[in-house]
């Protein structure tokens, strides 16, 4: 059996204009990091989705620990998405749930206790730099406790694969570099993670073990 935690098999992505990216294939292994650079100006493509099983590729698969995300159940969809650690680009927390509320729900809904998970979310959270998780609506903390909030939920409880979009956005390279410790704490416990990043920003990755490369010329739109 395939020790792979993911794998696009020539799956070609949809995009916004109606159009679909080159067929993309990969494999992630524990312990490796896959990297996604794209240049601000490009937007909409939806990698980060369809590794977590929620944009199917318009052909080919997407498979996560060897299950092709097409041919799963939804209680399976569920809890496989609940052992994969998200930075989103987008909205990212549920606006009626404070932000500690927010960070735990998942692992919560899971089954583990809610003050074990808040106890973890704390540590990890001062580790990554927060010192204190803000007991507020989303709609009331800055960008910054936002992105570091979004690593902790992402972090909490050891998930094997980490989907990361811009995780470096709206923080300074010394805590972008705090950030590369933690990722490389965990890739070296096992964990794979893929990172969407703009290639503007991509200093903090240089000692972190990348095992490929994918840049905008490998996702441009298929031609006819």
């Amino acid at each position: 059996m395939s020790d792979a935690l993911l794998e696009f098999r020539s799956a070609a992505l949809p995009l916004p204009d109606l159009s679909r990216t080159r067929p993309l294939s990969f494999t992630l292994r524990p312990g490796e990091l896959g990297l996604v650079s794209l240049p601000d100006e490009v937007s909409g493509l939806p990698i980060a989705d369809a590794a977590c099983g929620l944009v199917s590729p318009t052909s080919g698969e997407v498979l996560f620990r060897g299950s092709d995300w097409a041919r799963m159940g939804a209680s399976e969809e569920s809890r496989q998405r609940g052992v994969i650690g998200r930075v989103f680009e987008g909205r990212a927390w549920l606006s009626n749930l404070d932000l500690d509320e927010n960070i735990v729900l998942a692992s919560v809904h899971q089954g583990r206790g809610r003050g074990e998970c808040l106890r973890e979310a704390a540590e990890l959270a001062a580790k990554l730099g927060l010192a204190a998780i803000p007991a507020k609506r989303p709609s009331w903390i800055t960008p910054r406790e936002s992105l570091l909030a979004q690593w902790t939920r992402a972090l909490l409880g050891g998930k094997p694969l980490l989907v990361l979009e811009l995780p470096t956005r709206s923080i300074d390279a010394r805590e972008a570099a705090r950030f590369a410790a933690v990722l490389a704490e965990r890739l070296t416990a096992g964990a794979a993670a893929l990172v969407v990043e703009s290639s503007d920003h991509l200093a903090w990755l240089r000692n972190l073990p990348v095992s490929f490369t994918l840049t905008a010329q490998d996702v441009q739109p298929e031609t006819p």
